[in-house]
């Protein structure tokens, strides 16, 4: 390995060329970690916890169905074990945030290992980042909070290696950490992927040595492993790995993947064959790649005389051809292939202007033209930008920036539901909640089953059956998200008692739920119906009351900003059959999850000034302009409050600032003459009701302004 270090010509130019190198490391990182923070949205994320809950509680590996009671017991072989245990860590001591936390650090440990793979290959430092971050973007919507994210991880530490290895740019003690690696990795996520990766190194390396497969004998091979370390600890790495408890038996799940004998594969979109709807970054960089082995077959083809497969470098292609294949059939590995190719698209394509390394050979000798260095700087500006249009600009989607959970997906709402309201007896759930549920309702309930057809291979079944669920487990009630399960439970007479975006909660029409379902039955509200539908609905006032207490229910399950919103204009619509304490005691409740909502805030405080509790509508008024300064009614109304407590400065002041944005608005108008007159200030005061009196001669405060007036007047002459 060549240990002498470059001459540096100029150390100035040299200095200048690290730091710029570190900024766009660090901008580049920076918007990696900008582009995976999004709120927790995997159905299968919980059901994990709960496994790695269970293994913390009971202090031993959970490798049999705990969560349900149509399949208890059944054993299966836990080969993410250990990623579960992580998980639940994180998710105990930090929340939400915590495992978007950690999906976040162990992503730029991805990208760190990955950068160092592409420089080994010949990458510059700008484009080490910005493969990076392509590498990421690619497989965006894979980056999520499960154990595939330790896969991503163990497939860029062994580029780093076998790269860096291969190119002579890391100490060869690298390699003693191969066999560890391989066996943590079969216990946080099974090492399948390293297997392949493995595997293919090795066929490569023996290959691209041996003249030819008819010279390739025990002999060769030994003194080929003698003379190649990393031959030797690729077997070694096969071997450790037999030490998994499970042994090869962890390995079933993906062999019946790949012979299309699992129903999951069958199923769940993650393990279809990958379309271009939604995969374009994928179909380039494999077209990308695939041109990069023709590149490099030209660029090299005078070998060929010389040996066999000397035109392309084996180990690369080796890589690459199982890995096409995998995420060519499966969705769920374009993630995966996008961090397995970007090494070997820079190798291959090595020397090009664009990718020419920032060495000090090269750079501080003026070798690198500046229009490559601009146009790879223009790509990274794109980059930023783009992502940050993505993340903050474009209409919220599913990967929008956030660190919380994704409502209108996980019916943590409805498991909240269950809970508060005590339902009790044999479950129905959609297969894809069941992770949640497990998590959020176990050990007090059971689940229906779970989308792991490992363990629930008879669900489908049932899809063809429906109506023989409710009778053969005895269906109390139901968590539902397809349209078909929904209409199946209610013409089987069970009520929606609690209905959000995600699914709705169904109870069986007896007289043990009677109560259950007299206070909660939904009759007129849907998560889904937009602003305009519920406000014409609360035009009744006999719908009114009803609807409003219904969406009071879903709110204190879940935050919900617009549902909120429509609530706060709902709530203070004349209705004769609906008090104002009934009114305020409905907004109490949705604000439990939704304490942010200014709308509600307001709101209610109104209400509360209504009700004569003067000091807790100034509260509820207060918070709401912390959060909105810009709130007409709750200024006023609180304005109106500092009147009342004989604070005229400070009344004065907040109706001023009702003014600036809406300067003829009657009742601030008013109010501001009120409190002038009453601080002594009848100038101002004089004007005021002038200005009132023009604007709304007739008014409701009309003969009282006549009346100070006429006060201000007499004290005048």
């Amino acid at each position: 390995m060549n240990t002498t270090l470059p001459t540096i010509e100029n150390p100035s130019k040299f200095r200048t060329g690290w730091i710029s190198g570190f900024f766009i490391l660090t901008l580049m990182f920076t918007t990696v970690a900008l582009l995976v923070t999004f709120p927790l949205q995997d159905y299968d994320t919980f059901w994990h916890i709960a496994n790695g809950r269970a293994m913390v509680q009971n202090q031993t590996i959970i490798n049999s169905e705990i969560f349900s009671y149509t399949n208890f017991g059944k054993t299966f072989h836990n080969h993410e074990w250990l990623s579960q245990i992580i998980l639940f860590e994180f998710y105990n001591h930090f929340g939400v945030a915590g495992l978007i936390g950690l999906k976040v650090l162990l992503t730029l440990l991805v990208c760190y290992f990955l950068f160092k793979s592409i420089r080994s290959t010949g990458g510059s430092i700008a484009l080490a980042a910005l493969l990076c971050w392509l590498a990421v973007q690619a497989g965006l919507p894979r980056y999520l909070v499960r154990p595939q994210l330790f896969s991503f991880l163990g497939v860029t530490i062994l580029g780093f290696i076998i790269h860096g290895y291969r190119a002579k740019h890391i100490n060869p003690k690298w390699l003693y950490a191969l066999p560890i690696i391989m066996v943590l990795w079969d216990f946080l996520h099974g090492a399948i992927y390293g297997l392949v990766f493995l595997a293919a190194v090795f066929m490569g390396e023996i290959l691209s040595t041996m003249p030819g497969w008819d010279k390739i004998n025990r002999n060769n091979f030994r003194i080929l492993c003698k003379e190649n370390r990393l031959l030797v600890w690729i077997l070694a790495s096969f071997l450790a790995m037999l030490i998994n408890p499970y042994g090869l038996l962890s390995y079933d799940i993906f062999l019946d993947f790949v012979n299309g004998k699992n129903l999951m594969a069958l199923t769940t979109a993650e393990f279809q064959p990958t379309t271009w709807q939604g995969f374009v970054p994928f179909w380039l960089l494999l077209a990308g790649t695939t041109i990069s082995f023709l590149i490099a077959f030209k660029k090299r083809k005078s070998a060929l005389q010389q040996r066999p497969y000397a035109g392309i470098n084996l180990v690369n292609l080796f890589i690459f051809l199982p890995f096409a294949a995998l995420a060519i059939r499966f969705q769920r590995s374009t993630a995966v292939f996008a961090l397995a190719a970007m090494p070997i698209l820079v190798d291959n394509v090595a020397g090009l202007p664009l990718l020419s390394s920032y060495t000090a050979s090269s750079v501080y000798k003026g070798a690198k033209s500046k229009i490559w260095r601009y146009l790879l700087g223009g790509l990274i500006i794109m980059a930023v930008i783009y992502s940050a249009y993505f993340k903050f600009l474009l209409p919220q989607s599913n990967l929008t920036f956030g660190c919380g959970l994704n409502n209108n997906i996980l019916p943590v709402a409805s498991a909240r539901f269950i809970k508060k309201t005590g339902l009790s007896g044999h479950m129905f759930n959609t297969d894809r909640y069941g992770g949640v549920l497990a998590y959020f309702l176990s050990p007090e309930r059971k689940i229906f089953h779970y989308n792991n057809h490992e363990l629930f291979n008879y669900a489908q079944s049932y899809f063809h059956r429906p109506d023989s669920i409710i009778k053969q487990w005895g269906i109390n009630y139901a968590i539902v998200g397809y349209k078909s399960e929904l209409d199946m439970f209610r013409h089987a007479g069970f009520i929606p008692v609690y209905w959000e975006a995600a699914a709705a909660v169904l109870l069986k029409d007896t007289p043990a739920n009677k109560k259950i379902i007299d206070r909660y039955r939904i009759t007129y509200f849907r998560p889904l119906m937009n602003n305009e539908e519920l406000l014409a609905l609360a035009t009744d006032p006999a719908v009114l009351p009803i609807l409003a207490r219904e969406i009071s229910d879903y709110l204190s399950f879940r935050p919900d900003n617009r549902v909120a919103n429509a609530l706060a204009k709902i709530i203070v619509m004349p209705a004769s059959n609906f008090p104002v304490a009934e009114k305020v005691g409905i907004l109490a409740a949705a604000e439990k999850y939704n304490q942010d909502n200014a709308n509600l805030l307001e709101a209610e405080g109104v209400l509360l000034y209504r009700l004569q509790k003067v000091v807790n509508a100034k509260e509820k008024l207060s918070k709401a302009l912390r959060l909105n300064a810009s709130l007409l009614v709750a200024r006023i109304n609180y304005a109106y409050i500092e009147y009342d407590q004989n604070n005229f400065t400070r009344a004065i002041r907040d109706f001023d600032k009702a003014l600036q944005n809406y300067p003829n608005n009657r009742a601030a108008i008013y109010g501001i003459a009120l409190s002038y007159y009453s601080n002594g200030e009848y100038k101002l005061a004089s004007l005021n009701f002038d200005k009132y009196l023009t604007i709304n001669h007739d008014g409701r405060w009309a003969d009282s302004a006549r009346k100070h007036l006429q006060k201000i007047r007499d004290m005048n002459k």
